[in-house]
C-alpha cells in the first residue's frame, strides 16, 4: 500500500510532521485469520519530522500527541517487523536541557525486529556545528513493546565531529574543547544508557582549555590519535588508553598503554593507574590542563619538561641492582596436548596442586631439577593424591623437549626484536643463555 502526500503542516510551522510517501506492508496472515488489518512494516520516504525530549526525559514525535496523551508516536513504529526511512530530516528539540534545536538530514535507517532480537543500521548527516556524518549499526534485544528497555551492542562511526559541540555537562568543571575528530565507537547500551564503550579517535587541531580561579591553562596538538575504553559500575569506573600518538609541530610523542581506575568508598575516592612505555616528551604540556589540580600544583607541573621513555621492562629489570631479594617467577602451560589432541593436565580445580608446589618452593620446603629453561619440579614433590593422571603423562608434562624449546626460543626472539631499540639488552642476553644451554 502506497500513500502519497499523506499529511503536511503549514510552511510557517516551527515544528511538525511532513511525509512525502509511505509504503505500508500488511500482515496478510493475521488478516486472513481474524480479518484485522495490522501493518507489519513501514517504509517512509522524504519525511520531515520533529522529535522532542520533554522535561521528564521522554521522547516523542511532535504532532503525534497533540492532544496531550501519553502516546509518543515512536512506540508503534518501533514495534513494526520492519521499519525503514529514506531521505528523512529530523529536528531534535531538547526541552530537558533547554538547548537550541539540532537538525539531522539525509537520514537512511533500517530496523528489523524478530521477536526479542532487533537489528538497526543507518546513517545521517549531522547538524552543521556538530560534524559531517554518522553511521550506526546495532544488535539489540528486549521486549518489542518496550523499546526504551532494549539493550545490546552499538557501533557508531562519526566523521569530522566537532569537539566544540560537546555539551558542558559532559565535561569536567572548567574544561572546554576545540578541534575536529573522526571517531569509531563500540558501546554496550541498556535502557537508553551506555554501560561501557571502546573506540578509536583521530583528532586534528585539538585545544583543551582549563579555566580555574581566573587562570587559563591550554594544551594544543596538531593531531591526537589513539584507542580508548571506558566502563562504569557501582564501585567506580575504569579507563584505558592505547597507542596514543600526539603531534605538536615538529615534535611527536606517544604512549603504548595507560589504564586508570577510580573507586568510591565510604572514606572517599581514589584513582590508581598502570602504564607501560610512556614517552615523556610533551607530557609536561598536557599535565597542567588535568582537572582537579590546585593552582600551585598546576604551576609546578607547567615548569616540568620531562624527556625520554618510561619503559616497563627497563623499570623492572633495574630491580636486580636495587633489591636484595627478587620474587620467583613460575612458568606453566595448562593447555599442553598429547599426540591424540587430548589435554594432558586435568586443569580447573587441579591447578591448585601446581600452585601448592610454587608456595612450598618459595618457603624452601621443596627443591627442583636445574634444566636449560629453569628449575623443574620433582614429581614426588607435587601432590598427586586422588589425581587421575598416569605417571607417563606426568613425566611428559615435566620433560624438557630440546627441539621444541629451540623452536620456541626462535619465535620469542622474533617477537622481541620487533621492539627494536626500545628492547633492553638484558632480554636478548637472557634469551641467548637459554639457547646455548639447550644446544
Amino acid at each position: 500500500v502506497v500513500l502519497a502526500e499523506p499529511g503536511s503542516v503549514p510552511a510557517d510551522a516551527q515544528s511538525g510532521l511532513e511525509i512525502r510517501e509511505i509504503w505500508v506492508t500488511i500482515d496478510a496472515q493475521q488478516f486472513l485469520a481474524d480479518q484485522q488489518v495490522k501493518p507489519a512494516g513501514i517504509d517512509i520516504i522524504g519525511a520531515d519530522l520533529t522529535v522532542i525530549r520533554d522535561a521528564d526525559g521522554q521522547f516523542y514525535l511532535d504532532r503525534f500527541n497533540a492532544d496531550g496523551s501519553s502516546e509518543s508516536g515512536l512506540d508503534d513504529l518501533m514495534e513494526m517487523t520492519s521499519l525503514s526511512v529514506h531521505d528523512v530530516s529530523v529536528t531534535f528539540i531538547d526541552e530537558l536541557y533547554d538547548e537550541p534545536p539540532q537538525r539531522f538530514s539525509a537520514i537512511a535507517m533500517s530496523l528489523n525486529n524478530q521477536g526479542y532480537t532487533h537489528t538497526l543500521t543507518g546513517h545521517a548527516l549531522l547538524p552543521g556545528g556538530v560534524g559531517y556524518r554518522i553511521d550506526v549499526e546495532a544488535d539489540l534485544y528486549g521486549d518489542s513493546h518496550q523499546p526504551a528497555s532494549w539493550q545490546g551492542q552499538l557501533y557508531a562511526k562519526g566523521q569530522s565531529v566537532s569537539f566544540s559541540a560537546v555539551a558542558d555537562r559532559y565535561l569536567p568543571a572548567g574544561i572546554s574543547l576545540e578541534g575536529v575528530a573522526d571517531v569509531r565507537l563500540w558501546a554496550d547500551v541498556a535502557s537508553l544508557g551506555v554501560k561501557a564503550f571502546s573506540g578509536e579517535l583521530d583528532t586534528h587541531d585539538l585545544k583543551v582549555t582549563h579555566l580555574k580561579e581566573s587562570r587559563e591553562y591550554n594544551f594544543l596538538a596538531d593531531q591526537l590519535r589513539g584507542q580508548f575504553g571506558w566502563r562504569q559500575n557501582e564501585e567506580g569506573w575504569q579507563f584505558a588508553l592505547q597507542q596514543l600518538l600526539v603531534r605538536q609541530g615538529e615534535r611527536t610523542w606517544k604512549t603504548e598503554a595507560l589504564s586508570l581506575a577510580g573507586h568510591h568508598h565510604e572514606q572517599g575516592s581514589h584513582i590508581k593507574g598502570v602504564s607501560a612505555l610512556i614517552e615523556l616528551d610533551g607530557l609536561g604540556a598536557l599535565l597542567p590542563v588535568t582537572p582537579g589540580l590546585e593552582p600551585e600544583e598546576r604551576a609546578w607541573l607547567a615548569e616540568l619538561h620531562p624527556r625520554g621513555l618510561l619503559d616497563y621492562w627497563a623499570h623492572w629489570l633495574s630491580f636486580t641492582e636495587r633489591a636484595s631479594e627478587l620474587p620467583p617467577i613460575f612458568h606453566v602451560n595448562w593447555f599442553r596436548k598429547d599426540a591424540d589432541g587430548q589435554f594432558m593436565w586435568p586443569g580447573f580445580s587441579q591447578n591448585m596442586r601446581v600452585i601448592e608446589w610454587d608456595i612450598n618452593h618459595t618457603k624452601g620446603d621443596v627443591d627442583f631439577d636445574e634444566t636449560a629453561i629453569g628449575g623443574v619440579p620433582h614429581i614426588a614433590d607435587i601432590n598427586t593424591h586422588g589425581l587421575d593422571t598416569d605417571s607417563e603423562t606426568l613425566d611428559a608434562l615435566l620433560e624438557v623437549d630440546r627441539d621444541a624449546w629451540l623452536d620456541e626460543m626462535e619465535q620469542i626472539r622474533e617477537y622481541l626484536e620487533g621492539y627494536g631499540e626500545r628492547l633492553p639488552d638484558q632480554m636478548i642476553v637472557e634469551l641467548d643463555k637459554v639457547v646455548t644451554a639447550l644446544r
